[in-house]
């Protein structure tokens, strides 16, 4: 009677280890998903935390141009005052000129600085503002644009009392001069607002996540 014969599987890989026989498949960790996402939950409260430690910092410092901005007013507006006074007095025209120019080329090099130190600080108060919306996954409100409005109807109505009505011409430059700082302090304002709502929510979203 003829023998029957099994024929043999191919041949799996083994591990010797410390005396013990470990498959291949035994000895080869698995990767799990879920850890993954937990150590992501883990430093995601750290990294919010630093960002807004950072924009707070950022924010709660002056602006390192406004001083200076304050003496380019004054020589802008020193220089041809001094100029128009001192024609009244014992200084000719000359030096009133060159008192004149001179002060409002000193001012414009003053305010150039002062815009550079200025743009430069509100460049890294932005980049930390973005840092916490991104962290927090936080969306910015929907802006108040009611004084984009009113100052587009000033800067309109100063241009046209300008054009139409030479003799109200101071009336329009300061018609205009309006609308612009409304403009301005307009959106400085809901800037302010909107970065204050964005950190109140952002500070809620740290504490929750905290007591995960």
């Amino acid at each position: 009677m003829a023998e029957k014969t099994s024929e043999p599987g191919p041949p799996q890989p083994i591990l010797i280890q410390s005396g013990s026989v470990l498959s291949v498949e035994e000895s080869v960790p698995v990767q799990n998903d879920d850890t993954t996402s937990l150590q992501s939950v883990k430093s995601a409260p750290e990294g919010l935390e630093n960002a807004i430690q950072r924009y707070d910092t950022l924010n709660a410092q002056t602006d390192p141009g406004r001083a200076l901005s304050y003496i380019a007013v004054i020589f802008l507006l020193g220089g041809p005052i001094l100029a128009f006074t001192g024609l009244e007095g014992s200084m000719d025209l000359e030096e009133a000129f060159n008192t004149c120019c001179g002060g409002i080329i000193i001012g414009l090099v003053l305010a150039l600085i002062s815009s550079a130190q200025t743009s430069a600080y509100q460049k890294e108060v932005r980049l930390a503002y973005d840092t916490v919306k991104a962290e927090a996954n936080v969306r910015t409100p929907p802006a108040n644009q009611s004084h984009v409005f009113l100052a587009v109807f000033l800067i309109l109505i100063g241009f046209m009392v300008w054009i139409f009505v030479p003799e109200l011409f101071g009336i329009g430059i300061i018609m205009i001069a309006s609308g612009v700082a409304f403009a301005s302090l307009g959106n400085t304002k809901n800037n302010k607002k909107s970065r204050e709502q964005v950190l109140t929510q952002a500070k809620l979203e740290l504490k929750r996540r905290r007591g995960r």
